[in-house]
């Protein structure tokens, strides 16, 4: 494997090639940054959207590393902000709903929770690559996280969060048909409702989380 600050650095300019040679999805990101920010310039939203397709493959290697860390890594390189009242709550025996977004690395975040003596559920689709999809599994499951297929959490999730777990939902997406819509920047984007649905039906609390890179090195 590479040495970190060389595989990140290779991650990004693989990014910035993703846009600007390849163009994946090049339309659809400068179309939604556009409806986001009607009234930046041009040059700032093309350097937004460079830069975030830089840290979309820089936090996919990541992951990728994670492979090779121990909890005692994970905790050593993540800082934890409002943390003591999710942990004050699931002493207690209660259950969380945890909502997070793709922002930052998400993978990391439950990891850096786990690692703390959170016991996490993690909500997720199937992978399309079948050899991703197992070392996600095996990934996840070693560093403390316990996955929920998503076809299975009506079924599963009442009972993790009975059992006082912290269940977590990346819940970002747009599910077009079965969504909930609300207003977004200005429009009307569908939203997941299956969170706020399982919230409700036990009186859950829940939190908001993000795992965001901090400035400097090494990489945290």
């Amino acid at each position: 494997m590479l040495p970190e600050r060389i595989a990140l650095a290779l991650s990004a300019m693989l990014g910035w090639f993703a846009r600007e040679a390849l163009r994946i999805r090049r339309v659809d990101v400068d179309r939604h940054l556009t409806m986001a920010f009607p009234m930046s310039e041009q040059s700032w939203r093309v350097r937004v959207a460079r830069g975030s397709y830089c840290h979309i493959v820089r936090e996919a290697a990541m992951t990728l590393r994670l492979s090779n860390m121990g909890s005692e890594e994970v905790m050593k390189r993540t800082t934890m902000e409002g943390f003591e009242d999710l942990r004050r709550i699931v002493e207690q025996g209660q259950g969380v709903v945890l909502i997070s977004g793709h922002l930052g690395n998400w993978e990391i975040g439950g990891a850096a929770l786990a690692a703390r003596g959170i016991p996490m559920d993690v909500i997720t689709h199937l992978q399309r690559n079948p050899f991703f999809e197992e070392y996600l599994a095996e990934t996840r499951e070693r560093l403390g996280l316990n996955v929920i297929v998503k076809n299975e959490a009506f079924r599963l999730v009442p009972t993790s969060l009975a059992s006082g777990r912290a269940v977590t939902f990346v819940a970002d997406q747009n599910l077009q048909r079965r969504g909930v819509f609300v207003d977004f920047f200005g429009h009307l984007a569908a939203t997941a409702k299956g969170p706020a649905l399982f919230a409700l039906r036990g009186s859950t609390p829940v939190f908001f989380g993000f795992a965001l890179r901090l400035p400097g090195w090494p990489s945290r």
